[in-house]
């Protein structure tokens, strides 16, 4: 994956946690802390998850589910885009 595409993993899932979850697109940059500052709960995670399932169009595992891969957008997307190279 390159730096754009993380970009644009991370424009992605920044748009989906400010319509789905009311984040302010401007309080969260890729290394801002979503989970482990409360920004946003363990529903959250559920339905960031399924998103990502739908948009990325790849199934994640509960095992994948951990604070190293979700806390931030910059981590989303390195999973996210590891995940896409790892299909093709």
């Amino acid at each position: 994956m390159t730096a754009a595409n993380d970009a644009a993993i991370v424009d992605t899932v920044k748009a989906y946690l400010a319509e789905d979850c009311g984040l302010a697109p401007e309080d969260v940059d890729a290394d801002t802390p979503l989970f482990s500052s409360r920004r946003l709960d363990s529903i959250d995670i559920l339905k960031l998850v399924a998103f990502i399932e739908q948009q990325f169009r790849f199934k994640v595992s509960a095992l994948d589910v951990t604070v190293e891969r979700f806390d931030t957008l910059g981590r989303i997307a390195r999973f996210v885009g590891s995940r896409i190279a790892s299909a093709t």
